[in-house]
Parts: C-alpha cells; structure tokens; sequence
C-alpha cells in the first residue's frame, strides 16, 4: 500500500476479508486474512507452517465481455481485479530455503562486512552450483481416498507466502492443440484439466532441496462445493476427453519430431556418398508424416488461404475444449459426436505413426549408419 491515511477498516466476517477505504477514496481487500491470526507465539519458531485454507466454490467465472477482463472496452473502462479462482493455499516459512549460488554470495557479502577475505568457491562448487535444482516447495492436494489430484509448486522465499489452486486437474497437454487465432479468446487456449468433483480435499507441503523432499508441518483439510449439482455425463465425458488430448498431444509431438528426423536425413544423405535410394526412402518417410501431421493439425497450405476443409483432430478437440472448458454442464450430442470422430481417426494415425517411427525411420537410420552418413538427430551411432 502507498503510504497514505485509512480513514475506515471493515471486516468481512463471513470470508474474513479485510476491506480498507484510505483518504485518497482508493480501496484496498485483503483476502482471506485469517492466517494471521496462527501467527503467534511458538508458531513463529518453527521451521515452517501450513495455514487451514479457506472451504472452495466451484464455478464457472463469468466472462461479461467475451474474454477476460474488460474485453475491447479499452483501458478507460474502470474494473478492479476479482481475488484469483480458486482456492488460496497459505503457508510461512521461518527462513526460506536458498540456492547453493545464494548461500554462497551471502557468505561474501558477510565477509566483506567483517573485512575478510571471500574465498573464491573451488570448481566443484561451482559445477554443483550450476546443476542443481533450485529449493521450492512442493503443495500436494488429495482428495478423500488419498489420491493424488494436484501437485503446484510454490516459492521458497522467507515469510507468508500464497498459492491458488484452481480447483482443476492437472492438464493433459503441456502445450494447446493449436495456436489461436485474432478471433479467439487466448484465455481458452491455455492448457488446464477438467474441474475437480465435490468433496473433502487435503492438502500438504514439503521441501524439495537438493532433490530430496522432505514434509513441513501439519497438513489442512478443507471442502469444495458446487453451486449446482455436477450431472454424471459431465464427470463421465472430462474423464475420457482428457485422455483424448493427452493421446493427441503426445502423438502431435512425435510427428513433429519424427519429420524433422526425416528432414535431417534427408540432408545428410544428399551430402554424403551413399545411394542416393536411401534418399529416395526418406523422401517417402516424409511424405507419409506429412499426411499424419495434416490429419492431426490440418492442412497448413490450405488454411493459409482460408480455404474450406474437414475439420482435424486438433480443431474437434480445441472446439470441444473450448466449449466444455468453461462449463459444468452435460455435453451435447455435437460434443459427444466430435469426440467419437476425433477418437478413431486419431487410432488410426496412431497406428501410422508407430509403423513409421518404430519400424521404417528407424530401419533408414540404420541404412544410413552402415553407409557412413553424417550423423543426424535422433540417431544413436554404432562404432565397430
């Protein structure tokens, strides 16, 4: 806050929100301040300490303008931001947990105070410096069977530190099934699971330091509630929709990686003394993943001029994402639809795929290793 005068101080007493007016008629919310409260006495001592979170809502947040935000309101369109979805994790750390490369110029820099001299870190130290994984906490939230359903990872900084669940799954895919475009909203393109069911959650945090976890205090149950009633078909279609994506994402990233082998070879077999057959081989590899990319993604070169063409599998699945990504309704029949068509064509091209990656690259590359061309991505060399 800006050093100014508070002229009021109100108490949301059912979520133990802490509103603040000051003299400059600004408004400030603290969320959730009941943490606070813990923090006393021998709580302050220990090592670290995890905070009872607040119950969760589960709903779909309202999006008045099309996209998040103000939409195409423009910055004059006063809004004040919404506390993040979700539900707020809160923990203290007495004293935080740094990096080998921290510790060290800590170590210089109370040298220096004391005018001593610094030693300089030998190369072991250095080496372990730069391959080590930085200290951070790990939250892990379980539901009421003991299973696993989200593991965040939080800062390890000294003090109050917050991180918000989003109440979802984990996400099937790192990355979306495609790039958006000027006329979609970015904010359905992220990739996220599917909302979590109604229940009693548990959560609980441990330190990660130099690869070994270790559990920090006591974990904190906590309820998660819907506004209305989850129907069946919902929970039932998120289920096998998400292993959809999950089969389509990895596929689309073994395609990309496989064409790119091909690309190489065929490079390197130009360049070098082997049959140029071999070339004639890669060249046939390609067209073939060509094909199964443009099954999956759609055809780039027909896109580009907005040409009509069959949906792909990636555009039933970023529609079918996109829409139910914001709901907690039951699927349509279009929904049910699209992922049955998507389904078995991408069987199909998973079937092509396998053949062409396990078996024939894999049998150029072993061609081409006898042949004495260069070596080339992907290819594990033999040395006779």
């Amino acid at each position: 806050m800006p050093t100014i005068a508070v002229r009021d101080i109100a108490i949301q007493k059912r979520d133990n929100d802490l509103a603040i007016a000051t003299f400059g008629r600004g408004f400030y919310v603290l969320d959730d301040y009941s943490p606070l409260r813990d923090l006393a006495g021998d709580s302050l001592s220990k090592e670290a300490l995890l905070f009872k979170p607040r119950n969760g809502l589960l709903y779909v947040e309202q999006q008045p303008f099309g996209v998040r935000g103000t939409g195409f309101q423009g910055e004059n369109f006063y809004t004040a931001d919404n506390p993040p979805y979700g539900v707020a994790l809160t923990y203290y750390l007495k004293d935080g947990y740094k990096t080998l490369k921290q510790q060290r110029q800590d170590a210089e820099k109370e040298a220096e105070k004391k005018k001593a001299a610094a030693p300089y870190p030998t190369k072991e130290q250095l080496t372990a410096e730069a391959d080590e994984e930085a200290p951070a906490i790990i939250i892990t939230v379980t539901d009421s069977a003991g299973h696993v359903v989200r593991r965040l990872t939080g800062p390890a900084a000294k003090g109050v530190q917050r991180v918000t669940w989003d109440l979802r799954t984990p996400a099937p895919t790192l990355v979306p099934p495609r790039a958006p475009t000027d006329d979609d909203d970015d904010s359905d393109f992220s990739p996220s699971g599917a909302y979590v069911l109604p229940g009693v959650y548990t959560v609980a945090i441990a330190k990660r330091i130099g690869g070994v976890v270790t559990s920090l205090g006591a974990p904190q149950t906590f309820d998660v509630q819907p506004e209305a009633p989850l129907p069946k078909p919902y929970i039932d279609f998120q289920n096998r929709f998400s292993k959809l994506r999950r089969a389509f994402a990895g596929a689309n990233e073994v395609a990309t990686s496989a064409r790119a082998r091909i690309t190489a070879a065929k490079r390197a077999i130009q360049e070098s003394s082997a049959d140029l057959k071999l070339r004639d081989q890669a060249v046939a590899l390609e067209s073939r993943a060509v094909a199964i990319q443009r099954k999956l993604r759609g055809n780039e070169v027909l896109a580009q001029r907005q040409e009509n063409e069959t949906p792909s599998i990636a555009d039933r699945i970023s529609t079918i994402g996109r829409e139910l990504g914001r709901s907690l309704g039951t699927p349509t029949g279009t929904h049910e639809e699209s992922y049955k068509i998507a389904s078995e064509e991408l069987t199909v091209e998973l079937g092509k795929l396998k053949t062409l990656v396990e078996v024939d690259l894999k049998k150029l590359e072993k061609e081409m290793d006898a042949a004495g061309v260069a070596h080339t991505p992907g290819r594990i060399p033999e040395l006779k």
